[in-house]
């Protein structure tokens, strides 16, 4: 068949012929174009495996910062509802329910060696918030090495942030977009800015 020359034509795969239609030049493009590429290809595949795929990077400019060695409550927006443990072991899921007295819904914030960016330690377990290989957020134990473990809480209005974890450059989100609690647990998604992914953080207090 004649190869067609026409713009938008699919490409498709065929024995090597060694004829022109099979040969193609690779030239380096604009740095422009390199990041405009990168971006859309993270777009496309975060889906496939977001736990590897890294969205556009946070500078430490952009993270907030907190005062460390006492206990927070990061409740979400959408849910009014707060992260806290599932269980004691290493990979147990993090989950959204009602601020309790109970020491799994405090957490910790101790700096992680990048300016920034904290890791996010369980009260309860003294484990961290951490992405699995499925792009899950769960609890760990402390590395000192793993970027999965570090995040950055981003301001996005008033007293609210999205939390980037600095290996892939996405952010904490509520499982499905869900707006009502019932343990639903938490995954990282590419950040767009909606309420599932915003949350603040809330001292405990000495009488929680």
């Amino acid at each position: 068949a004649k190869a067609s020359m026409e713009a938008g034509t699919r490409a498709n795969q065929w024995p090597v012929n060694r004829n022109s239609n099979q040969q193609f030049q690779l030239l380096p493009a604009s740095s422009d174009v390199i990041s405009t590429t990168t971006t859309t290809t993270t777009t496309t595949t975060a889906s496939k495996n977001p736990a590897t795929t890294p969205s556009a990077p946070v500078s430490p400019e952009e993270c907030a910062v907190f005062p460390t060695g006492i206990f927070y409550h990061i409740t979400n927006i959408l849910t009014n509802e707060a992260l806290r443990t599932s269980g004691n072991g290493w990979g147990t899921p993090i989950i959204q329910r009602p601020i309790t007295s109970e020491a799994d819904d405090n957490w910790e914030l101790q700096e992680a060696g990048n300016d920034g960016y904290y890791h996010v330690v369980n009260e309860k377990t003294g484990l961290v918030l951490h992405v699995d290989d499925t792009s899950d957020v769960v609890q760990w134990g402390f590395s000192g090495t793993e970027l999965r473990d570090n995040w950055c809480f981003r301001p996005v209005k008033e007293g609210w942030y999205t939390i980037v974890a600095e290996h892939s450059g996405q952010a904490i989100e509520v499982k499905s977009g869900a707006s009502a609690g019932g343990e639903t647990g938490f995954i990282q998604s590419p950040v767009t800015g909606v309420e599932s992914q915003m949350f603040r953080l809330t001292v405990v207090s000495d009488e929680s």
